[in-house]
C-alpha cells in the first residue's frame, strides 16, 4: 500500500466485510501478518497468532500466522 494511503480506514473496512461474511457462514479465518502494524491491525478484529512467525528466504518478511474464529451468532467484532 502507498504510504499516504495508510491509516485511512481502508484496511478496517475490508477486514469488517470479510469477517462478516465468515461469521455469517460461520467459518474461522487464517491470515498471515507480514508486519507488525498488520498483526495489530488483525488482533483489533478478533485475530490470534497461532505459532512463532517464519522469515521468509532472500530477505523476505517474517510472517505471523493468526486465526480468528467465527463471532458467536455471526456477529462481527470489528
Amino acid at each position: 500500500m502507498h504510504p499516504a494511503a495508510r491509516g485511512g480506514g481502508i484496511g478496517t473496512r475490508l477486514l469488517t466485510h470479510g469477517t462478516r461474511r465468515a461469521d455469517r457462514a460461520g467459518l474461522g479465518v487464517h491470515l498471515e501478518a507480514s508486519t507488525p502494524r498488520t498483526a495489530r491491525l488483525y488482533e483489533r478484529h478478533g485475530f490470534v497468532p497461532t505459532a512463532p512467525g517464519w522469515t521468509l528466504p532472500d530477505g523476505g518478511p517474517t510472517l505471523l500466522p493468526m486465526w480468528r474464529e467465527p463471532a458467536p451468532g455471526g456477529r462481527d467484532r470489528g
